[in-house]
């Protein structure tokens, strides 16, 4: 599981109350708390102007669902060709300040169900991006 994915997979676990299990090396302090009834995947990283795919397979019958999220960028999501899931495209500003949950940003689908999950980005905002190695 990559760190991405690890941490969508941390916060989802902590939103509902289940307790993350010990990691050694790979241990990282999770995303914040998101509310999580459907499954959201981030598949891109937030990085400045880069276009980021976000997934969802929603309630069976959902044929459309919108993506809104904490910078600004809004899509509507429709179902992906080679998935069961609807999939939506935004693009990061180019500055990208902190986050409104704990410095991260968030990403929010609802469902035409009205199913909705928020779920956080891994990765800040610029100052993150452009810290010395």
């Amino acid at each position: 599981m990559t760190k991405k994915y690890w941490t969508i997979a941390a916060a989802t676990l902590a939103a509902f109350g289940a307790a993350l299990p010990a990691a050694g090396a790979a241990a990282q302090e999770p995303a914040p708390e998101v509310s999580a009834p459907a499954a959201v995947t981030i598949h891109d990283a937030l990085k400045p102007g880069a276009e980021i795919a976000v997934s969802s397979p929603c309630a069976e019958g959902d044929a459309h669902a919108t993506l809104e999220t904490s910078f600004g960028a809004t899509a509507e999501m429709t179902p992906a060709a080679d998935a069961g899931e609807l999939v939506g495209y935004v693009t990061a500003p180019e500055q990208i300040g902190p986050g409104p949950a704990d410095g991260y940003h968030t990403a929010t689908v609802t469902c035409d169900s009205g199913e909705s999950a928020t779920v956080a980005f891994v990765q800040g905002g610029n100052d993150e991006a452009q810290a010395p190695r």
